[in-house]
């Protein structure tokens, strides 16, 4: 650098210090000053530099005073909002050619006029903080090419700027132009400067700072489909090639928290308003139009927000997303306990109520969810920590014509499906839950459609801690007409249905005479008589034309078995065993036997 240049340098350092006010000032003051000088500079050094005026005259252009006549930019009377205040609408419109504000195109400065009765006054913007002391609602003039159905209006209260054609900024515009050279300077510090890059200048078309995205939180940031930029409200994206997009509010809260661009992607549109009115969603993608795993993300002004991504997103679309009995997401996905499985929880609002349902996917089961009374039967059940473990199938109408649904599920061992169980509810039955062996066995028989019906009970240990069971129930006219159970004993499932497990049942079932059952029901035949016939460890019930569940157990049962049983010379039993006075006694076709 030359004597010269440093001298010249070493002037132009004191002129911006004289700018802003030599040693009048405290240290913060100077760097509140430097950042407008800043400005100044950016915008116009040569005038800045050389011509006696202001940091704050060479940030707003010329003609910024009050006596200029024009009047003040909305941005600096509406909290940085570049948008017609309350009280005013757009009037008209005129344009500034070849403006490097607008990156050499021409900068639009569309009139907000005063509505009628609103009761604004004239006056000037007076406030220290700002250059752009320009006249307010002082001028009674109106261009007119912007809401021609307004008869009535009053001053330009402010103005708004912007790089689009009106027309296209508000649909309430035409296009009939109007040229006005003197104000091509005219600018304010709430205002962005010389040639901001596209998604800058779309931001002050949505109201900028005062607008409803609020303040930068961080600046244009290069993304791989484009640029983007956080705000305190929301974020704006320039997507490749879709154009300008946006999220908003709660939604935006959300994609922060699934990780932002870098985790789900960008959006490909502007949030959207939900089938029926309530709530939003988005969807963000890395690549749009590509198999790349999408997110969609949803706000529920009761619910809050959640996300669907992956296997959950596709059976979520299947069930016609937040339409579907599923209803909206209220989480993101959640990983397992056991961290074998991802699971997302969803809520839908029903007349009075609400219903809640989760979807799992597991690389062993597969993609399932539930909801209503079987997720929160499931639920109390422990989920996916309990014995139940995780869904195989969507909730399905039962057959048979009572009504009801049901969903299976398979508990996983060492990678493998170890047993499956279902849930069944019915509203005349209840909720309850069938598991492993005697699911198994209650199927064999026809599950609800067979002759035990629909399940009356989870699964309860015994008194004696030596077996688990169910109980069982058939509906005739939605009332339940017969009780059955299934035992699970030393491995073995058995049944006790209808008049045998009520028979079983009165002699105290597992703790009385009879002890726990041994076999299922069999059919044979006495001659030619046909009977049904039952074992237990100490007895067994007898079912036949002669004799309706008849119960020998003990030492009579062993006596009569030691005479033939039903082909010996007794036949089949009449009654069930009675004790009186120590003897035991029953009745069979043939004659009686006691005992002892």
């Amino acid at each position: 650098m030359s004597e010269s240049d440093r001298r010249g340098g070493t002037k132009l350092l004191r002129r911006i210090g004289d700018a802003l006010g030599g040693s009048r000032y405290s240290r913060r003051g100077f760097f509140s000053r430097v950042a407008v000088v800043g400005s100044a500079l950016s915008l116009d050094p040569i005038s800045f530099a050389t011509k006696p005026a202001s940091a704050y005259d060479a940030v707003c252009g010329a003609n910024a005073d009050c006596g200029s006549g024009y009047t003040v930019f909305c941005c600096t009377i509406n909290n940085g909002g570049n948008f017609c205040p309350d009280g005013s609408f757009l009037g008209g419109w005129w344009k500034a050619d070849n403006s490097g504000f607008c990156c050499g195109g021409p900068r639009y400065y569309l009139d907000c006029n005063v509505s009628c009765g609103t009761g604004y006054s004239c006056g000037c913007e007076t406030s220290s903080s700002t250059c752009d002391n320009r006249k307010i609602a002082c001028n009674q003039f109106r261009y007119g090419q912007c809401n021609l159905e307004i008869d009535c209006y009053g001053p330009v209260l402010c103005r708004v700027i912007t790089c689009t054609p009106p027309w296209v900024f508000d649909p309430s515009c035409t296009s009939s132009s109007a040229t006005d050279q003197n104000t091509a300077s005219h600018t304010a510090p709430c205002l962005p400067g010389q040639c901001p890059d596209p998604l800058t200048l779309h931001y002050y078309d949505l109201g900028g700072p005062g607008g409803a995205f609020g303040p930068e939180v961080a600046g244009v940031q290069t993304l791989p489909w484009g640029t983007w930029i956080q705000l305190a409200n929301g974020a704006l994206f320039e997507v490749y090639p879709s154009g300008f997009t946006s999220t908003f509010g709660a939604l935006y809260a959300n994609y922060l928290a699934l990780g932002g661009p870098n985790a789900v992607g960008v959006p490909f549109r502007d949030d959207q308003v939900c089938v029926g009115g309530v709530g939003q969603y988005n969807i963000y993608n890395r690549v749009e139009g590509s198999a790349s795993n999408p997110t969609l993300s949803y706000w529920h002004p009761y619910f809050g927000s959640g996300s669907v991504t992956g296997a959950t997103l596709q059976l979520f679309n299947l069930q016609h997303n937040e339409t579907g009995p599923f209803g909206f997401p209220i989480s993101n996905r959640l990983h397992s306990s056991d961290a074998t499985a991802t699971y997302t929880n969803f809520r839908k609002a029903l007349t009075g109520s609400v219903r809640n349902g989760r979807i799992y996917e597991n690389p062993v089961t597969g993609t399932f969810g539930i909801y209503g009374t079987i997720f929160d039967h499931y639920v109390a059940q422990k989920a996916h920590t309990g014995r139940l473990g995780y869904p195989i199938s969507l909730p399905t109408k039962c057959q048979g014509g009572q009504g009801g649904h049901f969903a299976d599920f398979a508990t996983i061992a060492n990678g493998q499906v170890a047993y499956e169980s279902s849930i069944y509810t019915n509203p005349t039955t209840g909720t309850f839950s069938v598991i492993g062996p005697i699911r198994d066995a209650w199927k064999a028989l026809g599950a609800e459609t067979g002759a035990l019906g629909f399940p009356t009970s989870d699964q309860k240990k015994t008194a004696d801690s030596l077996a688990v069971f169910n109980t069982f129930g058939t509906i005739v006219n939605k009332t339940i007409a017969s009780t059955s159970a299934i035992y699970l004993r030393g491995g073995s499932a058995v049944a006790i249905v209808g008049a045998f497990y009520a028979r079983w049942s009165s002699l105290d079932g597992a703790t009385g005479p009879l002890g726990y059952p041994a076999s299922d029901v069999t059919t044979q035949a006495a001659g030619s008589t046909p009977y049904s016939v039952q074992l237990f460890v100490n007895g067994a019930i007898y079912d036949s034309q002669f004799g309706s569940a008849c119960a020998l157990s003990g030492g009579l049962y062993t006596k009569y078995l030691s005479q033939g049983g039903p082909t010996g010379p007794l036949g089949l039993p009449l009654t069930s065993e009675v004790t009186s006075l120590g003897v035991t006694s029953a009745t069979f076709q043939n004659g009686s036997l006691s005992s002892p």
